[in-house]
């Protein structure tokens, strides 16, 4: 379990991901929201829940156009699709590679009924 895990966070984040491989899930909703960063301060985000998760992806330009290429530039319209997020161990935060979440840029293929990627 990646150290990260154990720090409380209202959002998904990269060590939630990083031992897992690829998770896929069902968009329920979009909404706007704010993220507090180290620093304090916070920054505006679009808060992505899904069925079966306790907590939203927090999602900033990266993963709104990857999901936009996917679906369609209307939010609305992906409520009830899918996507794939994954742990990406080479995003940046400045000059110190930090992780982060990222969206596989395809439509996933199979899931189960409960919104998971099944798995071999």
């Amino acid at each position: 379990m990646h150290w990260r895990a154990f720090l409380d966070s209202e959002v998904i984040r990269y060590a939630d991901l990083a031992d897992k491989g690829d998770v896929t899930l069902t968009i329920k909703s979009v909404k706007r929201g704010k993220v507090t960063g180290r620093s304090a301060k916070s920054t505006s985000k679009a808060m992505i829940s899904f069925e079966g998760a306790e907590r939203p992806l927090a999602a900033g330009t990266a993963i709104l156009s990857t999901i936009a290429r996917l679906y369609s530039s209307d939010t609305r319209k992906w409520v009830g699709k899918q996507i794939t997020i994954y742990a990406d161990h080479d995003v940046m935060f400045g000059s110190e590679k930090v992780g982060g979440v990222r969206v596989r840029d395809q439509v996933p293929k199979v899931s189960s009924p409960s919104g998971q990627k099944e798995t071999a």
